[in-house]
């Protein structure tokens, strides 16, 4: 009997395994559009330029140049627009139709992004998580814009409610909440912001040329419903191929900032 549950106990591990090297096998999503330069660099260190139709990965560090963009649409319907000088990992992605083993866990090292959450946000919210040097993100069927400067986090909503909290202390925006942006630094509070921030002009954020508005994506997911779909009829995946070594990771080593995102509508927009 030992041995027996010794073999099955082996099985399950090999199966768990199995399962996770198939799903960073499997494409998290495509590029829409992109402007500019900019590549995903493989957990083998070889990089591939990242145009129109090119597919991204779990374990991906997706990293956009100055002057540059790029707008990715995840397998559950997620929409992401990458701003210049970023920096974002994938480290972990899995959608098979609203399952509940559905997870999106990403890294923010650098700059920042508007996104429209797709459906591993809106069914399984803790599930989906980004991080910064100084945030850690949890959504649920929220619009919203993240900006990373000189060790500052700021933060929008368009659509939903968030709270942004660490060990000082909460703050909540949005819906109901009378302010759409807050603020928090290393080692302080966070706080709401009457006023939009220079960090969270809407132009920055904007889609690069082709691509997809983020409010346009709004609507047709409040139309239709959320529902993991290619990101377009008309683009081809892009398998990884080696080209180049990967640049050296940014090493900053800040507090960490919670931030849970709502779903309540009627936020001011950001």
């Amino acid at each position: 009997m030992r041995i027996l549950g010794a073999i099955l106990l082996l099985c399950v591990l090999c199966g768990a395994q199995l399962k996770g090297f198939a799903d960073d096998k499997t494409p998290a999503g495509q590029v829409i559009a992109s402007q500019g330069s900019a590549k995903a660099v493989g957990p083998d260190n070889a990089s591939r330029d990242l145009k129109r139709g090119a597919s991204v990965f779990p374990k991906d560090k997706i990293i956009v140049d100055a002057d540059s963009k790029v707008q990715i649409k995840f397998s559950d319907g997620g929409l992401i627009n990458l701003i210049a000088i970023t920096e974002y990992l994938i480290d972990s992605y899995s959608f098979k139709d609203a399952s509940q083993s559905d997870v999106s866990s990403t890294t923010l090292v650098k700059g920042g992004f508007r996104m429209l959450s797709g459906t591993i946000a809106k069914e399984n919210p803790s599930s989906h998580t980004v991080k910064t040097p100084v945030a850690t993100i949890g959504l649920r069927g929220t619009t919203f814009a993240v900006n990373f400067v000189s060790g500052k986090v700021f933060v929008a909503c368009s659509s939903g409610q968030v709270e942004c909290k660490n060990s000082l202390g909460s703050v909540v925006i949005g819906a109901g909440a009378g302010n759409a942006y807050a603020s928090v630094g290393a080692n302080t509070a966070p706080v709401a912001l009457a006023q939009m921030p220079a960090a969270l002009a809407p132009s920055q954020f904007a889609a690069p040329p082709g691509g997809q508005s983020i409010e346009a994506a709004e609507a047709a997911q409040s139309a239709a419903g959320t529902q993991g779909t290619p990101p377009s009829p008309n683009v081809s995946p892009t398998a990884p191929a080696a080209q180049q070594a990967a640049p050296p990771p940014v090493n900053e080593a800040l507090p960490s900032l919670e931030i849970e995102v709502g779903s309540n509508e009627g936020c001011v927009g950001s």
